[in-house]
């Protein structure tokens, strides 16, 4: 790749000049206004992957087209490890061969979700493809700016005093719509702080938000509509009065589809995503169907429907997940990808509006591909492509020629780095489900030796393994250090009646079932030592993780990140929407009718079973559920460990915790299963503990004896 070109430093300060360099976001990470480089690509000497490598990748944070097909922009974050922040980058590349990205400058600060994650969301350019539009936050709210694609100053177009959630060009380019949600007032806190909160279960106790913040969250945050005059740059909220018929759709649709519905009692069913027609008569809309009377698995299929009359269209018959969709610039066609849970690619699909057979674009080969947008002719798509051994680029889709090239790689460093490739399984488990996962050998893997093994979940796929769910696990730097990783998937979560127990253990049972026949292959393979084996996991992966090591010994050390969902101590604490999962699930309260039924899935009542060590990273905000886990481990003198990580969410995004989190991960592991421990003088008291934990696991093995 040639050197990357930048634009002139002081036009890239317009934003900057609103943001300090140690500005925060919120309590977590701290924000760096320096705008993301690439580097140009360097030939140097091959050296194995580290924590810091991983943490430093330059991640996509989203990708999109021009209309007319012959720019792309895109949107790349970095973790700085120094600063315990973040940069933000805006680049435009050229289609055409050998071209180069220019930046644009940085979109100010990540738009974090409520897990924790930095949110993906794509640029979007001006329906004549002149102008690349973005919400930023510089100052207090997040506002749209505007960037010219040759580069050049930003422009702020609107000065809302909310912030913006979402907006959309015109067709004809002449006027933005967007959202706004209202801010809470700060007279109902001062009310709600005099008079008290009455508890109706609406609290998550476990959350440990205080109070007055959770109720404001739920009471207030109206939406508005919007809209943003290009040619005068004024802005105006739509009202009711001055909303014009086409954008009555949400309401027209709404209705039209209450019609139309037809489910039982025990079938959910809701539209996750819908989306008008350029011409505004029609609406494309993808559901989500939870039938336990017609399939073991839920369904995500596309409807297209007209707002005036006539029937709803499936236009996706057997698909089973719709995960994105867009409408042609004529209306005619629809675009769709189709993911699969069988973790290869999604597929790119155009099919006729009315219906009728889907025709494949794109996907379904042995390498990952998503993220697409297309050119207003349907020509030329972006989307962002990866491979086991290699993080995200991105890839420019010709449909005349079918030619796929390599448009940009954020990361040319990764060429120097010495990575194991991964080798798919696949099995099936005792109760029929289908499964898979990905084999990591250690990096200088000798045939016919047996390596300790480290199992992530709970997902998989044809994408970069770079840590499981919620990256803590780093895939990569295990193997780099002598073990074998299994990049294990948990397969999909069977449908079952609500309030049937037996049915819903399954979502415990299965994934042991199936982590136990993917042992016995690699053990027929002859790769991994069958008495040094670890299991790690973050949200259902540690539900999977903690049940495992309760309920058999498979594994002889284990990491998890959350703990509590299926004990007791969760249960009291729980909110409405978890005690409607524990009725779905068939688990009353534990004092009841039910304690049996408790006992059969806990893990805090069944830690005496528990002969794996145990380290726990929680996040601030959740520790409090897995309280009761730890404690019947500590009580039981079993060695477990527990890390509580301030200002975090339940995916953790501060680099320092990142990257600490990698480091003693891969020490616990070398600990138990190697016996091998890390000579630097720092460490030295936490390897005191952990030969204090090692004595009490020999103390329980030699009782047992």
């Amino acid at each position: 790749m040639p050197e990357i070109r930048t634009a002139a430093f002081a036009s890239l300060l317009v934003i900057v000049a609103y943001l300090g360099a140690d500005a925060q976001v919120g309590n977590g990470p701290g924000f760096d206004p320096t705008p993301v480089t690439i580097p140009a690509p360097e030939k140097a000497a091959p050296h194995p992957v580290t924590s810091m490598d991983l943490l430093s990748i330059r991640d996509l944070h989203g990708v999109r087209i021009s209309p007319d097909g012959h720019n792309v922009a895109f949107v790349l974050g970095q973790a700085i490890y120094g600063t315990n922040s973040y940069r933000s980058g805006l680049f435009v590349v050229g289609t055409e061969a050998n071209s180069v990205p220019v930046s644009l400058g940085s979109v100010g600060p990540p738009h974090w979700s409520e897990a924790g994650e930095w949110s993906a969301e794509p640029p979007t350019w001006s329906p004549d493809s002149r102008y690349i539009t973005y919400l930023v936050k510089a100052g207090a709210t997040r506002q749209i700016w505007r960037w010219n694609r040759q580069g050049g100053r930003p422009v702020q177009l609107t000065h809302n005093d909310n912030d913006v959630q979402s907006f959309e060009w015109s067709p004809d380019g002449k006027s933005i719509n967007f959202t706004v949600k209202k801010t809470a007032d700060p007279k109902q806190a001062e009310l709600l702080e005099q008079r008290g909160i009455l508890y109706d279960r609406t609290i998550s106790a476990w959350g440990q938000r205080p109070v007055v913040e959770e109720e404001m969250t739920k009471s207030e945050h109206k939406t508005q509509e919007w809209v943003y005059d290009v040619t005068t740059g004024e802005e105006e909220e739509v009202t009711t009065e001055s909303r014009s018929e086409s954008r009555h759709w949400r309401e027209r649709f709404n209705e039209r589809l209450l019609g139309l519905r037809q489910v039982t009692a025990d079938t959910l069913y809701y539209v996750f995503k819908a989306k008008l027609s350029p011409d505004g008569t029609k609406v494309a809309y993808a559901i989500y169907v939870d039938d336990p009377q017609q399939s073991v698995h839920a369904a995500y299929p596309l409807y297209v429907m007209h707002l005036d009359s006539g029937p709803a269209i499936n236009l996706t018959p057997g698909a089973v997940y719709v995960s994105d969709f867009w409408w042609s610039s004529d209306n005619r066609f629809l675009y769709f990808t189709e993911g699969t849970f069988d973790g290869h690619s999604p597929k790119l699909f155009k099919v006729a509006a009315q219906g009728g057979t889907a025709r494949q674009l794109a996907g379904g080969a042995a390498e990952w591909a998503d993220e697409f947008s297309l050119d207003s002719d349907g020509t030329r798509a972006a989307c962002v492509r990866q491979r086991n051994t290699s993080p995200a680029s991105i890839a420019l889709m010709d449909f005349r020629s079918g030619e796929t090239r390599t448009l940009v790689d954020p990361n040319p460093e990764f060429s120097n780095l010495q990575l194991s490739p991964a080798t798919r399984i696949d099995w099936a488990n005792i109760y029929g489900e289908a499964g898979h996962g990905y084999v990591i050998k250690p990096l200088h893997y000798e045939f016919g030796k047996r390596y300790p093994l480290i199992v992530t979940t709970y997902k998989s796929g044809d994408y970069f393994l770079r840590g499981g769910v919620g990256d803590e696990y780093p895939i990569q730097v295990f193997a780099a250090n002598g073990f074998a990783v299994l990049a294990f998937d948990a397969g999909q979560d069977p449908n079952h009646k609500p309030g049937d127990f037996e049915a819903a253990k399954l979502r415990w049972k299965s994934p042991l079932a199936s982590l136990d026949a993917a042992l016995k292959i690699l053990d027929h393979m002859e790769i991994v030592d069958s008495h040094r084996r670890g299991l790690t996991g973050l949200s259902y992966g540690s539900e999977i993780t903690t049940f495992a090591i309760s309920h058999s010994t498979l594994f002889q050390a284990a990491i998890v990140d959350g703990v509590g969902f299926p004990d007791p101590f969760f249960y009291y604490m729980a909110d409405r929407t978890w005690r409607r999962i524990f009725d779905e699930w068939g688990l009353g309260c534990p004092e009841g009718e039910h304690s049996n039924r408790w006992r059969e899935v806990s893990t805090a009542l069944n830690a005496e079973h528990i002969t794996a060590p145990v380290l726990s990273n929680e996040a601030e905000t959740e520790y409090i559920a897995g309280l009761q886990t730890y404690s019947a481990l500590e009580h039981l003198r079993k060695p477990v460990e527990l890390f509580i990580y301030p200002n975090e969410g339940h995916v953790k995004n501060q680099p320092k915790h990142r990257y600490e989190i990698y480091e003693r991960n891969l020490d616990w592991f070398k600990f138990w299963l190697q016996e091998n421990e890390d000579a630097s003088s720092a460490k030295r008291e936490q390897y005191d503990r952990w030969h204090k934990l090692r004595d009490l696991r020999q103390k329980e093995l030699s009782a047992h004896l």
